[in-house]
């Protein structure tokens, strides 16, 4: 049987959240705008609620999904590679912290994910895009 860890959309949006407001800050290495993950977690009051394993865990996810570009990091005997420097949020990243930011959108989306139950990562973005275009064609609608 295999174990599949469920995805906490919360954390999703709150790592993607905090991570656009700290890649503000310049740091110094070769890649001048990135961070170590760990910054984000010791300094981020979005990130109070979750503990190091569910952050590292949406990182992963966040590359996977090229929500984010990253580079180093180790292993620990698996395949898994976890981002330690994130250099920045890639275009699907921004569209999705914008859909997510809006609350309206939001909630929307997290309403019928409560009715649906879990849905893959490419699924709840697909989602929380048409969300999006309902409530901006809705908005059409009344001008």
């Amino acid at each position: 049987m295999i174990t599949i860890l469920p995805i906490d959309y919360y954390c999703f949006r709150d790592v993607l959240r905090s991570l656009n407001k700290k890649l503000e800050i310049p740091t110094y290495s070769d890649y001048p705008n990135s961070i170590n993950w760990k910054f984000i977690y010791s300094d981020e009051s979005l990130l109070t609620n979750y503990s190091k394993e569910t952050i590292k865990y949406i990182l992963i996810k966040l590359r996977e999904c090229k929500f984010i570009e990253s580079h180093g990091g180790t292993n620990k005997g698996t395949n898994v590679v976890t981002p330690e420097f994130i250099d920045d949020i890639t275009i699907k990243g921004h569209s999705f912290l914008i859909n997510s930011t809006n609350e309206r959108v939001w909630e929307m989306t997290i309403g019928i994910l409560h009715n649906m139950g879990n849905v893959s990562l490419p699924a709840f973005y697909e989602l929380m895009n048409r969300c999006a275009l309902i409530i901006s064609q809705e908005y059409m609608k009344r001008r």
